[in-house]
C-alpha cells in the first residue's frame, strides 16, 4: 500500500472536496466552516481528511493559491489528491510528445487553449512557482483505492 493509501485508509473520516477550479478564498472558507484550522500555511482537522477530487485550476482567479493550499496539506498528512481532467488538460498541454517532437500530449486546440488561458496567464506572471505547480498537478494520481475508499474525479468503472 502506498504512504498515501495508508494515511488516507488510517483517517476515521473524510472531507470529499472537488472541482475547486483556482477559488482559494471559497476553498479557505469552506475548509474553516468544517473545522479545518490554519496554522502555520497548512489547514489541518484534529479527526478529519481532506479528499480532493480534482480540478484545481481553471476558471478562478487564484490558481496557483488554490493549488498551494492543496499542496501543503497533502505534504502535511492533512489530505490526499487526485488529478481531475483541467489538470490532466494542462498537463498535458505542457508535456511535449516524446515520440513525435513539436508536437504535445494534448493538441493545442482553440477549445483547449482557452480551457487554462486564464491559469497559464497567473502561472506566466510567476514562473517559479507556476514549474512547482506543473510538477506536483503531474504526480497527483488519477485514482486512490485503499480498500476501504476509492477516491477518483469522475465516475470509477467496475469493468
Amino acid at each position: 500500500m502506498s504512504d498515501m493509501a495508508s494515511r488516507v485508509s488510517s483517517s476515521p473520516g473524510y472531507d470529499v472536496i472537488g472541482d475547486i477550479h483556482g477559488h482559494a478564498k471559497r476553498l479557505e472558507a469552506l475548509l474553516a466552516s468544517i473545522n479545518y484550522v490554519e496554522r502555520d500555511g497548512v489547514w489541518t482537522h484534529p479527526e478529519r481528511t481532506a479528499a480532493f477530487v480534482g480540478d484545481y485550476i481553471d476558471r478562478g482567479p487564484e490558481n496557483l493559491r488554490t493549488c498551494r493550499i492543496v499542496m501543503a496539506m497533502v505534504e502535511a498528512g492533512s489530505a490526499c489528491a487526485v488529478m481531475g481532467n483541467h489538470d490532466f488538460n494542462a498537463v498535458c498541454l505542457a508535456t511535449p510528445d516524446p515520440d513525435d517532437p513539436g508536437i504535445f500530449l494534448r493538441p493545442h486546440t482553440a477549445k483547449n487553449l482557452h480551457q487554462v488561458a486564464a491559469t497559464e496567464h497567473e502561472m506566466d506572471e510567476a514562473p517559479e512557482e507556476a514549474a512547482l505547480v506543473r510538477a506536483w498537478l503531474r504526480r497527483l494520481p488519477l485514482w486512490i483505492d485503499t480498500g476501504q475508499l476509492r477516491i477518483v474525479h469522475a465516475a470509477w468503472s467496475g469493468r
